[in-house]
């Protein structure tokens, strides 16, 4: 979601509720190598087929911050981030997590 830019009108309009259709948000490879990497490098767990943060993470989040990098993504996370639950995740990957 977050590598495609020019839809991320589309995908807030969605999570607002704006819109009824549901955009695309392919889970491929490359989403599985960022999972694969960052359980590797214990940034996240699993925990009851849930990924979850860690400490770690946040240790790397204030890294990205402080070093005004992926500025964009983060902002659109945090304008978007309460809306993004877990149904909705659902709904945007056709019920794969």
């Amino acid at each position: 979601m977050l590598i495609r830019k020019t839809r991320w009108d589309e995908y807030e309009r969605f999570l607002l509720g704006q819109a009824h259709d549901i955009p695309l948000v392919s889970v491929d490879t490359a989403t599985y190598k960022a999972v694969e990497f960052s359980l590797a490098k214990k940034f996240i767990t699993l925990d009851s087929g849930r990924l979850c943060a860690t400490k770690k993470s946040d240790e790397l989040y204030s890294l990205l911050t402080s070093n005004e990098i992926m500025t964009d993504e983060i902002e659109y996370l945090a304008t978007i981030g309460k809306k993004l639950t877990d149904r909705k995740v659902r709904e945007l990957t056709g019920g794969l997590l």
